[in-house]
């Protein structure tokens, strides 16, 4: 079948389908770019993620190449108009990291609503006391078991802190 160049690291299972479909899979990580040019001659299919860059330099040197494969979004390292005149496919997969780009939104909007960038700036300045704490977070809650809104149950956290 095809020889299958991979120039990043992928998912196992993903190589592991190649394989089964018997295409020959050859993983080459790290590869400068005068590596690469070496690599990629005789390779039916390039496989990469954003840390290669594939040129024209790279399409000239691929005589044998059908497709180059972006494991992510975008393809700004990927030289699409001369793949084009060299009639190579290149796709990606747009869709990968939208779980990831959704949990990062979240997140970010959890840490707003509960001011912890603020509370760790605070922090970091070495500004932060029990009272600080307790306003970042509304002052609504005890630590410790105290209802004095106090940490740990000792007004000396508190009051020394002043």
């Amino acid at each position: 079948m095809a020889r299958v160049l991979v120039t990043e690291k992928i998912a196992q299972p993903g190589l592991d389908d190649l394989i089964a479909a018997g295409h020959e899979v050859d993983v080459k990580l790290g590869l400068s770019p005068e590596e690469l040019l070496n690599e990629i001659v005789g390779a039916h299919a390039l496989i990469i993620r954003s840390a290669t860059n594939v040129t024209a330099e790279v399409l000239e040197a691929g005589t044998s190449l059908i497709v180059v494969g972006r494991a992510g979004i975008g393809l700004d390292n990927v030289d699409v108009a001369v793949a084009t005149e060299r009639g190579v496919m290149v796709v990606n997969a747009p869709q990968s990291n939208i779980l990831s780009a959704a949990e990062q939104a979240m997140a970010l909007l959890l840490a707003q609503a509960r001011n912890i960038p603020q509370a760790h700036a605070a922090s970091r300045a070495a500004a932060i006391d029990a009272n600080t704490i307790l306003a970042f977070f509304g002052g609504h809650f005890t630590a410790g078991g105290s209802s004095d809104n106090t940490l740990c149950g000792s007004s000396s956290v508190a009051e020394g802190s002043r």
